[in-house]
């Protein structure tokens, strides 16, 4: 773990700055990496505001997936040296490692202003338009970096990638198999043809992905995703067991940690914290607004096709997935703890002035993801928001709250097929997984006897075998008046980047549905736990 270092004042080893710089490069690039820290940590010893030392133990700090620290060694470096395009393309990174695409375009745009002909802060200022949901900028801006620099995939890939956010899925296909014809070992361009096509019987793909892994020089990374693309590939070619074998062997290619009795314990904590009592003459101190909706449920229930069909009404916006509302909870929990020890310490024991103000605050970040000035509904559309949903009515009493629920067994085995971020590890282990959901389900449980409100159910199976009555339910739910163009929203051209962004490109299908039977030979642990009492 990289350590934040304090402040101390300087000594008399200044001359050895460099030699402890080149050091711990030398150690940084060896992979040494608690050497690599104890050669920065001393330059800090002898000069506090170092640049380059904390510029490279920013570095360090991003590379250990400890971003906040990060953040925080970039900040100083940029006070240290405020002009240099190098800390801001890193300190830019670490934000958008962080989920903050807004503060990271700030720093991009400043260091490629500052280096207008090199390629990376370009790149990820592209990067981080597409991360904000602004597809055509970043498609724009994949493009020109292309004309300028054709030696550059990543940039072609970015094309490729916001082509497919966007929908053209024909196009995005002939993007990723001209950048698979000029190099055979992009990884990311084989990953994202998986995603854009459903793959036929003598489709050449598979057979080229699976002479990839055995060339023997991917990075575990890079095993895992190709491991993914091959599970889809032979998902689509109806062969089950190679599937499942892909996405196993994926899970092993970098293997994950996920603490399933930490996380039970969180569950027990905010069922304490939010009792029958707490919302009693409480929810007046929040927000009025009632544009908020929170679309919430299990990764690979329906979210992404709920929240595409809200944002195809006239008054209805999609912002996407974005972390505002979990960073706001740790403050205000954090708060809470403060003011008042114990476990049932809450945001609720919080003035309403502070509450009020945390609701504003995201209210202003969700207003500008959804980037819709006429819009009445705001949707956040991330699952794990179901955490939160206490918060969410003391900050929003008037909120919405949209619960997207699928068969338990399919919903699992999607989420162990695909790759999600750290926070979603539960999902590399079918026991694990099953314990999660059945930790989910006890919260939703909760929240649907205590909460002030109202939460409009949208089953899946419902949305495929009704859809136009599921999602008239959906609208009504919404205090929307009825718009036929809801039951046209994979005709909407708005971007999506989520896993589902290419099938929501199509009506509702029922060939997902009991999906899990197929793998039933492979499912006993998930099976077997998901029926424990």
């Amino acid at each position: 773990m990289v350590r934040r270092s304090k402040p101390s004042p300087p000594n008399r080893s200044r001359q050895d700055i460099p030699a402890l710089l080149a050091a711990g490069l030398a150690h940084h690039r060896a992979r040494r990496l608690a050497e690599a820290e104890r050669c920065y940590q001393r330059v800090l010893r002898a000069d506090p505001s170092n640049a380059d030392a904390l510029n490279l133990l920013g570095a360090l700090a991003g590379e250990a997936q400890q971003m906040q620290a990060s953040i925080d060694f970039l900040e100083r470096a940029l006070r240290a040296r405020p002009s240099d395009p190098e800390i801001r393309n890193n300190l830019g990174q670490s934000y958008l490692r962080h989920e903050r695409p807004l503060e990271a375009l700030a720093h991009f745009e400043a260091a490629a202003t500052a280096m207008p002909q090199a390629t990376l802060p370009a790149l990820n200022r592209a990067r981080a338009l597409r991360a904000l949901g602004r597809a055509d900028d970043a498609l724009a801006a994949f493009q020109a970096i292309s004309v300028r620099d054709p030696s550059s995939l990543a940039a072609r890939i970015g094309a490729a990638d916001t082509l497919l956010d966007l929908g053209r899925i024909d196009e995005a296909v002939a993007a990723y198999r001209a950048v698979i014809a000029a190099d055979q070992t992009a990884v990311d361009a084989h990953a994202g043809l998986a995603v854009a096509q459903r793959f036929a019987p003598g489709d050449p793909e598979p057979a080229a992905m699976a002479a990839l892994l055995e060339t023997g020089g991917l990075a575990p990374t890079e095993r895992r995703t190709i491991h993914l693309a091959l599970a889809k590939a032979f998902d689509d070619l109806a062969d089950p067991d190679t599937a499942f074998a892909h996405a196993s062997a994926a899970k092993r290619a970098v293997p994950r940690q996920f603490d399933q009795l930490a996380y039970s314990r969180f569950v027990d904590a905010q069922i304490a914290r939010f009792g029958p009592d707490v919302f009693a003459g409480r929810t007046a101190r929040g927000h009025s607004s009632d544009a908020p909706v929170f679309i919430v449920g299990m990764p690979r229930s329906g979210t992404t096709l709920v929240e595409q069909i809200v944002a195809s009404h006239p008054e209805g916006a999609g912002a996407g997935e974005f972390t505002d509302l979990q960073r706001i909870a740790i403050d205000l929990y954090t708060r809470a703890a403060a003011a008042r020890t114990g476990p049932a310490a809450g945001p609720f024991q919080l003035p309403g002035h502070e509450l009020r103000r945390a609701a504003g605050t995201y209210l202003a970040a969700l207003s500008a993801r959804a980037n819709a000035p006429g819009a009445t509904r705001l949707a956040d559309k991330t699952p794990q928001n179901f955490e939160h949903l206490g918060l969410v009515a003391l900050l929003f009493p008037n909120a919405r709250i949209i619960h997207c629920r699928r068969d338990a067994r399919d919903t699992c085995l999607s989420i162990y097929m695909h790759a999600f971020r750290d926070s979603h590890a539960y999902g590399d282990d079918l026991v694990a997984l099953a314990r999660y959901y059945r930790d989910y389900e006890r919260l939703m449980a909760h929240w649907r006897a205590v909460l002030p409100l109202a939460i409009v159910d949208v089953d899946y199976a419902d949305l495929v075998a009704e859809p136009q009555a599921t999602i008239r339910t959906l609208i009504a739910g919404l205090g929307l008046a009825w718009h036929e163009g809801c039951l046209a929203f994979h005709e909407s051209r708005r971007a999506v980047t989520t896993p589902s962004r290419a099938q929501i490109r199509r009506p509702v299908y029922r060939s997902s549905q009991g999906r899990w039977r197929r793998y039933e030979a492979h499912l006993q642990p998930l099976l077997e736990a998901l029926e424990k009492d």
